[in-house]
């Protein structure tokens, strides 16, 4: 399967509690990038704190049929009227009549989506509200995002994107600096979003529960075509992960499940009857 690309991604909690009935969060996604297709899995929980929570938040979004957008991180905010799906729909919308061809559209969406947010995540309401949450020796996480495309001529282009706060001179001055990186996947690479931490342990089989688990699980979709061994795959993992994880109750089913296909483009192989196809 070749080497994962593990993203550096914790997922804090974003806002204190006078804030938890404006703002969204919570996540974990799973993507496989073979050489034909993207595999993207997530699960459904958005929590707002005090036990509230919400199971139809669409996390993966496909924009017309050869464009996806997915997210782990804070997704919304109530109160200001703002969803970065939303947001990365509109930049969608207005690059791909300038350009539609992949290899040039997605990197203007990623673009144009980093403009979009990084004002956003830095209103200084936010950033007094996360900066409690960021536990000693974890990354101050705002968001991460992957960018995939595909011009339907055997061509597919994939991008991760995290945003973070300057921890260090929010600390030590109070200036709000938001910094991002963005990486282009290899193809044969993996990446985990969100609470992956259940995701690494039976995909690289680091436990004795792992290792009996997929050697059954591997035998009962042997006879699958190989993108279905894919899909069922992405699935598992989010499904174990939901639960098994120690943070369990920030996720929940159903499982979405799409696949960008090298020709084809966008299938859905599970999908929320709220989540629009495109």
């Amino acid at each position: 399967m070749g080497t994962k690309m593990k993203w550096s991604i914790v997922l804090v909690w974003l806002f204190a509690q006078l804030a938890w009935s404006q703002v969204q969060s919570g996540s974990v996604v799973f993507i496989d990038f073979s050489e034909t297709e993207v595999t993207i899995g997530a699960d459904s929980r958005t929590t707002a704190g005090n036990g509230v929570h919400n199971d139809n938040e669409c996390k993966i979004s496909a924009f017309g049929s050869k464009f996806v957008f997915a997210m782990a991180g804070m997704v919304k905010r109530d109160d200001a009227h703002w969803n970065a799906h939303a947001i990365a729909r509109e930049v969608w919308n207005k690059e791909s009549k300038i350009d539609s061809h992949s290899a040039r559209l997605m990197p203007r969406v990623a673009d144009g989506w980093i403009a979009a947010m990084e004002p956003l995540y830095g209103d200084p309401e936010v950033i007094r509200q996360f900066r409690p949450r960021v536990s000693p020796g974890s990354e101050p996480v705002i968001a991460n995002a992957l960018f995939a495309a595909t011009d339907g001529t055997g061509n597919i282009v994939v991008r991760g994107v995290n945003i973070d706060l300057d921890l260090p001179l929010f600390d030590s001055t109070g200036k709000i600096h938001i910094i991002h990186d963005d990486f282009d996947l290899p193809a044969n690479s993996h990446a985990g979003m969100g609470h992956d931490e259940i995701v690494d342990e039976f995909r690289h089989e680091t436990s004795p529960r792992a290792k009996d688990y997929m050697r059954w699980f591997s035998g009962r979709i042997a006879n699958e075509d190989i993108s279905r061994q894919r899909a069922e795959l992405a699935s598992k993992f989010i499904e174990l992960s939901i639960l098994l994880h120690p943070k369990s109750s920030e996720l929940g089913f159903p499982i979405d499940v799409l696949q960008l296909m090298r020709t084809t483009g966008v299938h859905w192989v599970w999908r929320k009857p709220n989540c629009d196809e495109n």
